[in-house]
């Protein structure tokens, strides 16, 4: 997710939402990582990394909050990845089907620049999770 800049990535809490549209009860969201990214993809840094063990057996949006350290002085072309880790409770192939359309609740600042420049909001390009 690239930030217009300039952003202050500060302490606070995320919440990350995975809207299951197709429901697998083998499969648990196992771990969520939110990482500081360089324009090169390098991992600069881990904002935050908890375990999750939410089952994905129905259907709907699942969603888990943690707490995020700050970037004290971030780029303004680094990215913020977030990576959600998943577990098969069987020792066949197992599949679920999701959407990623949710929001992303973050603890970025932008600062009043992209007021001045006339946006009405900062700009956010959200890329899709890849579940692995």
């Amino acid at each position: 997710m690239p930030l217009a800049p300039p952003t202050l990535w500060i302490t606070g809490n995320w919440v990350v939402r995975l809207d299951v549209t197709v429901a697998n009860s083998n499969i648990t969201w196992a771990e969520l990582l939110i990482c500081q990214i360089s324009s090169a993809c390098s991992n600069i840094s881990t904002i935050a990394d908890t375990n999750v063990s939410l089952g994905l057996g129905s259907t709907g949006v699942k969603s888990q909050a943690v707490g995020g350290s700050a970037v004290a002085s971030p780029a303004s072309t680094d990215k913020v990845f977030i990576v959600l880790s998943f577990t098969n409770g069987k020792s066949s192939a197992q599949a679920f089907t999701w959407k990623k359309d949710v929001l992303i609740d973050s603890p970025f600042v932008f600062t009043s620049d992209w007021m001045a420049a006339g946006q009405t909001q900062p700009v956010i390009e959200r890329e899709g999770m890849i579940p692995y």
